[in-house]
């Protein structure tokens, strides 16, 4: 069957348009004009209006003033309104009020600036959503709520948005208490943004919060005053905690930073239950361009029993893990001077983690911690700058109940980038392993490691001991990549019925005032052991301790490129086969006594007792024993190892080694090499006739931090300085060029080497001549 074709008139078209557009439409919708007239700027809305769902109230570029009598109310319905400048007074609201029973609504407003000292609020079961989008100043004193009404409804999104924030009031976006999640609360500035306030998310499982400032072109600062609070809890049985965000991006000068000084929780929730357990904690991510300073050292009492932390993520319950904290800035520096806390408050859960990672220095006044049932992990690091742990301060990564310590790690920068970059700790460093409960044996001892391109300084406690009850002691770590090591405090990595851990010291120099400590019950040299190396001197004043009594010693292992002064007590005690051993290798090998000249008033004392227990002293130039050398009578040994002829390279007063020591002649030691002398002698790697550290080439001959070519004076920056220094590293005094004495090798300070040829020549002032001249 063919069909037909009739033609419709343009007037029916029409007809049937309008009457789809007027379907579509709601029936009533209120307009700009039922809420003033035409020429009303403000606009004064002083009554109780309910607003028809779909409205879109656009007043254009006029004000609205919602007076403390005033109301405008949508109830489950849609509401946009556009204005100018809009302002809600105490007392006054705009809403979209649900129930129990009944949603709340969506409101969404858009002008210039926002000033809230009344109430915004779409409450409901479920909540709607609430869009806050200015272009202008948003002032918020009163409360902007989208909080659940019913027990398993979720909280809703908040959105702000602004040139700028100062929130001093609050924004809630609370859950129901069964089964649901805190909703979403996003703030984002083009400039500063500062929050007096409290913002919360908390639910069975926390929301998110993000706060985000200086997206513009000119950057912003956020800052959290210390009456801020931010909630992103898990505040029911097992809940999980939620996800905070904080970022300020700008100049890194006068804009990109956060001062964080209020209290941001992030925490899992108990359950008495066994088969469900706790929640755990959530994430905190803190970035920003410029420097970050957390500075409420009282803290926040409401970050769980026993806990005042300030940045709080902590698990719930016997078995919540702790969360996870990071910082990050640009090039800024962190200050951190409140308490943190990620750890998991009970014996089976794992604490969480924390890391700063700063492109400028990082100062550490307060506590961190991330003990557990299986202790966390603390990581520092900056790339541009030294990391400091004050003496008021502790960090805390211990394991509970049989769990093994976790980790500690403090390192500042890898390449030398122009400013100091050294790690000092004066504090508590705490990675013990928690002591056996019943059954259960006790815990591994953690790491801990302090990394530092300048120096390194210990010079308060450092514990990786394992715990009580069978427990192998940790290791500790101290590492000056490009200068000195100093120990001057306290260092522990012993075993508890088990054998002891290590500690490893390495530096340009190494000066050892305080203590060490790795003795175990059982285990040798390869579980017990402390090992310092240097390519300079080293002077041990302090006591170091690697006995394994009742079981096999372990080893303590001296060596370096320079002078060994001990004015200390070496002890590697055993009581079984093999004893244990001390070991000490230098150029000059010195035992001390008070008077001796570089012992500072100390006595060295060297012992190894137990069966086979040995003391060796070898030195490269010369070993002078002023000191006590003590090992097992009958079955124990000391030796000194010399180059020949013994009679001169080896001093040793009578009767202060027992047994009596050999000596033991070794013609295939090297005598050391003489830094200064500008002749590269291995292991030097250059020479530029000074023992100055930060000039290119450091105090015991080294290539040391970054090398700039044409600077030949070694202080980073390439001028018209370098030109001089350039011409003494090419010509000695006699005008000869030091390039060819020695056939063109590379020998002197080197950034002089300009065209980074490898040699020292005059074709370097040609490169340094154009480097100048770009």
């Amino acid at each position: 069957m063919r069909l037909s074709h009739s033609r419709v008139g343009v007037g029916a078209v029409s007809m049937i348009v309008l009457a789809v557009v007027a379907f579509a439409r709601p029936a009533a919708a209120t307009t700009a004009a039922a809420l003033c007239g035409a020429a009303a700027n403000p606009c004064v809305v002083n009554t109780a209006i309910t607003v028809d769902d779909l409205s879109v109230i656009d007043l254009g570029n006029r004000a609205l003033l919602v007076t403390s009598t005033g109301s405008l109310n949508v109830g489950s319905g849609t509401m946009t309104i556009l204005a100018g400048v809009i302002t809600v007074e105490q007392g006054g609201s705009i809403t979209g009020l649900g129930s129990g029973s009944l949603p709340g609504g969506i409101i969404t407003m858009r002008g210039s600036d926002l000033n809230v000292a009344g109430l915004i609020r779409s409450d409901g079961a479920p909540p709607r959503d609430i869009t806050l989008e200015f272009t202008g100043a948003v002032t918020i004193s009163g409360t902007v709520s989208a909080r659940a009404l019913f027990r398993n409804a979720s909280g809703a999104v908040i959105v702000v948005e602004g040139a700028s924030a100062n929130i001093s009031g609050t924004l809630d976006a609370r859950a129901g208490t069964e089964d649901s999640s805190g909703g979403e609360i996003d703030v984002t500035t083009v400039a500063s943004m500062t929050i007096s306030g409290t913002i919360t998310t908390v639910g069975p499982d926390g929301g998110g919060i993000t706060l985000e400032a200086g997206t513009g072109f000119g950057g912003g600062n956020l800052t959290l005053t210390r009456s801020s609070r931010l909630f992103a809890d898990g505040a029911f049985q097992s809940g999980f905690g939620g996800n905070v965000d904080l970022s300020a991006a700008g100049n890194a000068l006068t804009t990109g930073s956060i001062q964080l000084g209020g209290a941001i929780t992030v925490t899992g929730h108990n359950n008495p239950s066994i088969e469900l357990g706790g929640g755990s904690g959530g994430c905190l991510t803190i970035l920003a361009d410029g420097n970050v300073v957390a500075d409420n050292p009282t803290g926040f009492a409401d970050c769980g029993p026993g806990s005042v932390g300030a940045l709080c993520v902590r698990g719930g319950g016997t078995d919540g893990d702790g969360g996870e904290i990071d910082i990050s800035t640009n090039v800024g520096t962190v200050v951190l001077a409140s308490p943190v806390d990620v750890s998991a408050p009970g014996n089976d859960g794992g604490a969480g983690t924390f890391s700063i990672d700063a492109g400028g220095p990082i100062v550490v006044v307060s506590s961190i911690n991330a003990a557990g049932g299986e202790g966390g992990d603390v990581a520092l690091t900056s790339t541009n700058g030294s990391v400091t742990v004050d003496s008021g301060a502790t960090i805390n990564t211990s394991g509970r109940a049989g769990g093994s310590g976790g980790s500690i790690c403090l390192e500042s920068a890898s390449v030398r980038a122009g400013m100091p970059a050294a790690v000092v700790s004066s504090g508590m460093l705490l990675a013990d392993g928690g002591a056996g409960l019943g059954p259960i044996t006790g815990g591994l001892g953690g790491a801990i490691e302090l990394i530092g391109l300048d120096s390194a300084r210990l010079a308060g406690l450092a514990s990786a001991e394992g715990g009580l009850g069978g427990g192998l002691g940790g290791g500790v770590v101290v590492t000056a990549n490009d200068g000195p090591a100093f120990v001057e405090g306290t260092v522990r990595a012993r075993g508890r019925g088990e054998a002891g851990g290590s500690v490893a010291v390495d530096g340009s120099r190494i000066e050892m005032r305080g203590s060490i400590d790795v003795s175990g019950s059982t285990g040798g040299a390869a579980l017990t052991d402390i090992g310092l190396r240097s390519t300079g001197a080293i002077f041990i004043a302090g006591p170091m301790t690697a006995s394994g009594s009742p079981g096999s010693g372990g080893l303590i292992e001296v060596i370096s490129e320079g002078t060994v002064a001990i004015a200390g007590t070496l002890t590697a005690d055993a009581g079984t086969m093999p004893g244990g051993r001390v070991l000490v290798r230098g150029c000059t090998v010195l035992n001390c006594i008070p008077t001796a000249e570089g012992c500072d008033g100390g006595t060295g004392a060297v012992r190894a007792l137990g069966p086979g227990g040995t003391n060796r002293f070898t030195g490269r130039d010369q070993v002078i024993v002023f000191g006590t050398m003590t090992a097992n009578n009958q079955t124990g040994r000391n030796e000194v190892v010399v180059r020949p002829p013994t009679s001169e390279n080896a001093v040793i007063l009578g009767g202060v080694a027992t047994p009596a020591a050999v000596v033991i002649a070794d013609d295939t030691l090297l005598p050391c090499p003489v830094c200064g002398n500008r002749v590269i002698e291995p292991p030097e790697t250059c020479d530029d006739g000074n023992t100055m550290d930060g000039d290119g080439c450091s105090s015991t001959c080294r290539l040391e931090g970054l090398i700039i070519p044409g600077d030949a004076n070694g202080d980073f920056v390439v001028n018209d300085d370098d030109i001089g220094f350039l011409a003494a590293e090419i010509y000695d005094g006699d005008g000869d060029q030091l390039g060819d004495v020695s056939g063109g090798a590379f020998r002197g300070s080197p950034g002089a080497d300009a065209n980074d040829d490898d040699r020292i020549t005059a074709a370097d002032f040609v490169a340094l001549a154009e480097i100048l001249g770009e």
